[in-house]
């Protein structure tokens, strides 16, 4: 998009996975930034033209990838930009097969998966649980109140997704309180030309993926439309999964200064939960369903101000016993002459399973955000209210009776939850930047809140840049941790909300075609949430622990090899990272399920080739991973092992025609990564992408 002024004082390129040369963001002086993760939830990523908090024009061009032009009115600060780890989707430079498996590639980013092609998968940040992890969709918020497993259905196939932005808790700002270990926003960014974009692949286990997508121009406005379809029978018994998706994006300019943005999304799974939730009854199926509808205005000038309104609705449907192996008959699910029982061998009315467990969670919200530049310093500003309702046949309260679409809903629980933000940022002054910021959040539950936190940058030399910074946040309990009463796990409806204390510092550094970025971190936690138990004890409660410590390291680099490279003439670009993490919480006998259950050490490096004076691409990536915690097998505790992968990508590209074959998990190594599950062995897939651009 072209804009009605002129910018032209810097212009900064990043380019990223590709054979061009490489050029980064700079920043200039010694800058100070006092801030604080503020939950008006601000972090809005406008697909064609964003305002930044400095009034900068961020234009990119999503058919231009992996390269990114950013044109900008004066100096960024360094952690409005290099200090956010951005990746792009690219076939050939991630061996994802799903929207929620991009993540993985980011330092501290785990996705936890109890399947692959996205059947479901929690997204951990520095050791964190899924819900502590705030999820965003170029700025909506899209995380669940049920609960974190649900985050990842994202009504977005992988086509449409052109960057995905990584923000600590420090690096990131006016952030939402789902954002207690940091926060990842998917972005779709429309292109500036006529594109269609088309995928089909299948493979082994019967698997068929298809996907398709079309950017059009017309007049002021620029559409996105896509569709998806996947599915297997499944690498083992139950493991089968059918998945479709629907995404539509609109950006509308109305005048020079004026601009909106639409999105509507439709996303459907269904899939065989072989022991997803519990050892002891491993023939589980679950079926969910996300529909959204979001609107955002835009508004440029003296004050510039962003406001949205949005709706997310989440269905989710899960049987114990799959009812296509256990039928119901005359009142109870029967598989030949086995009964579905959670006891064998007791014929009590008790014991006999009664039903699917069926949830329905409404997510509703708007929010204002004005900023204003004076000679004073920035001053920024916002509000955000958010309504979250979950209908049940079993968590939240006793309610009278529900039938929407043939299901009884027994259960209801609703919260609304206001938080308002304010900061003040300073006018540059010897290279000196000082802000203050803070934030105010009300639940009729919980009452008033207040947060507030600092961070300080200095930039050494142009392409050397060190932070530190400091800030508080909270996380509201899910409706799962709260009313949740199963055979071996009961809710807590007395939860008070986590609260932590973050502490980073911080190194980037270009040299030549090689960046380095490195983090540390520490988080106290207080009142942290986690289901526990006795060691006799065959239930697991929810409680709230008084006090959990996370430390850990995150480091990464990349590297563009020149393409007229004599040492190394088939590398194009190389990236990888290492992330450390120790958690410490006072010593008890209480066994743990999630807060102690993390990764130590995870290390991800990746490689892409082409052979020279042809189209022909490698890709592969190394992935290892080392846990902590346990898992119930046959009534034991069990540690689990260390376990690597290695994926790998050949493709060969005719003009608009791309042909790949890929091979995940190559080497069929056993991989157990959440639970007794094993994840599949060698699965080779091969396909087409054909993209045509006016």
């Amino acid at each position: 998009m072209k804009t009605s002024h002129k910018l032209t004082n810097y212009v900064f390129y990043f380019k990223a996975w590709s054979r061009k040369p490489y050029a980064i963001f700079r920043s200039m002086g010694f800058i100070i930034h006092i801030g604080v993760l503020l939950a008006s939830c601000s972090l809005i990523s406008y697909p064609i033209q964003a305002q930044n908090y400095n009034n900068d024009t961020i234009t990119i061009s999503a058919d231009t990838l992996p390269e990114v032009q950013i044109v900008s009115s004066e100096p960024a600060s360094i952690m409005e930009l290099t200090s956010v780890p951005v990746i792009n989707t690219e076939p050939q430079t991630t061996s994802a097969q799903h929207t929620g498996e991009i993540a993985a590639s980011l330092p501290g980013i785990s996705v936890r998966q109890r399947g692959i092609h996205g059947i479901q998968g929690d997204i951990s940040m520095r050791g964190s649980s899924p819900e502590q992890v705030q999820i965003l969709l170029n700025g909506i918020p899209m995380n669940d109140p049920q609960t974190g497993h649900h985050n990842l259905n994202l009504p977005i196939p992988l086509i449409s997704i052109s960057t995905v932005q990584k923000h600590s808790p420090i690096t990131g700002q006016l952030l939402g309180t789902n954002a207690f270990s940091g926060s990842l926003n998917f972005i779709n960014l429309i292109s500036q030309h006529n594109t269609l974009k088309i995928h089909v692949a299948g493979g082994q286990h019967s698997l068929f993926d298809a996907s398709a997508s079309a950017d059009v121009i017309t007049g002021k406005s620029k559409h996105h439309m896509a569709i998806f379809h996947s599915s297997s029978n499944g690498h083992s018994d139950n493991t089968d999964f059918n998945q479709s998706t629907a995404y539509m994006h609109n950006n509308l300019y109305l005048t020079s200064k004026l601009s909106a943005d639409i999105q509507l999304g439709f996303t459907k799974n269904a899939f065989g939960a072989h022991g997803f939730y519990s050892d002891k009854y491993p023939t589980q199926y679950e079926k969910t369903k996300t529909e959204l509808l979001s609107a955002s205005i835009n508004k440029t000038g003296k004050i510039n101000i962003n406001a949205s309104v949005y709706f997310r609705q989440h269905s989710d449907r899960f049987e114990l016993f799959r009812e296509s192996i256990y039928g119901f008959s005359n009142g109870y699910y029967i598989n030949g002459k086995d009964t579905a029982k959670y006891v064998e061998g007791i014929y009590e009315p008790w014991n006999y399973y009664s039903g699917h467990n069926f949830h329905k969670t409404r997510v509703s919200g708007y929010r204002l955000f004005a900023f204003s530049r004076t000679e004073f310093g920035k001053i920024k500003t916002g509000i955000h209210h958010s309504h979250e309702l979950i209908l049940s046949n079993m968590l939240g309260k006793p309610r009278f009776v529900d039938e929407q679409e043939n299901i009884r809903y027994t259960h209801q629980a609703i919260r609304d939850h206001i938080n308002a933000d304010m900061s003040w940022q300073s006018p540059e002054f010897a290279g000196l930047i000082a802000s203050i910021a803070g934030m105010m959040h009300f639940t009729k539950t919980y009452g008033t809140q207040y947060y507030g936190g600092a961070r300080l940058e200095h930039s050494l030399k142009n392409n050397i840049n060190i932070w530190t910074g400091i800030n508080q946040n909270m996380r509201l309990p899910s409706f799962t941790d709260l009313y949740y009463n199963g055979p071996s796990n009961i809710g807590n409806p007395d939860l008070l909300p986590e609260q932590a204390t973050n502490v980073e510092a911080g190194f980037y550094g270009k040299f030549g075609n090689v960046a380095l970025h490195n983090q540390l971190f520490y988080q106290m936690g207080k009142n942290m949430i986690d289901w526990v138990k006795d060691s006799s004890d065959a239930i697991f409660t929810t409680r709230n622990y008084t006090q959990l410590i996370s430390t850990g390291n995150e480091f990464s680099f990349e590297a563009n090899v020149n393409k007229r490279s004599l040492i190394f003439p088939w590398i194009v670009a190389i990236r990888g990272n290492y992330t450390w993490i120790h958690k410490h919480k006072p010593k008890t006998d209480m066994i743990s399920a999630y807060a102690m259950d993390y990764l130590k050490h995870q290390a991800a490096f990746s490689m892409s080739h082409q052979v020279p004076e042809t189209n022909f691409q490698i890709f592969w990536e190394f992935t290892f991973n080392s846990r902590n915690g346990t898992y119930t097998k046959e009534n034991r505790e069990c540690a689990y092992e260390p376990w690597s992968r290695t994926d790998i990508r050949f493709s060969y590209k005719f003009n608009n025609l791309l042909v790949y074959i890929s091979a995940y998990n190559l080497f069929n190594n056993k991989i157990r990564d959440f639970g007794n599950i094993t994840l599949p062995g060698r699965w080779i897939k091969s396909g087409i992408r054909f993209t045509l651009t006016d």
